[in-house]
């Protein structure tokens, strides 16, 4: 029977899938330096999930911009934890400033 249509609407985000995780696992293991390739700090795996130290993958490209190549590795660093929300972050106000779609106030506040 498949999916039902209302759910096919929403694209499915790359870095929820299980071979992203694997993927970023493996990738991780295999980094040798997990200096954080913004600020050249060094990071580590073994801390609290939101430390600012925490090793984190980061997508040189972003994955909104281009979920097809979520997956190539060639186009990861790593990065602290607050490096890549940072970058997340001001993407984010980026894209949300830009886009055309978005609602203007009813009303002048």
């Amino acid at each position: 029977m498949g999916t039902p249509a209302h759910r096919r609407l929403v694209p499915v985000n790359p870095r929820d899938t299980n071979a992203y995780r694997t993927l970023r696992t493996q990738w991780l293991d295999q980094q040798t330096d997990l200096t954080c390739h913004w600020c050249h700090q060094p990071t580590s795996r073994d801390l609290p999930r939101a430390h600012p130290r925490k090793t984190t993958v980061d997508h040189l490209i972003e994955v909104d911009l281009a979920p097809d190549i979520a997956l190539d590795t060639n186009l990861w660093v790593v990065a602290c934890w607050t490096c890549n929300s940072a970058r997340g972050a001001r993407h984010a106000r980026t894209k949300q400033r830009t886009d055309p779609n978005r609602r203007r106030p009813s009303r002048r506040w």
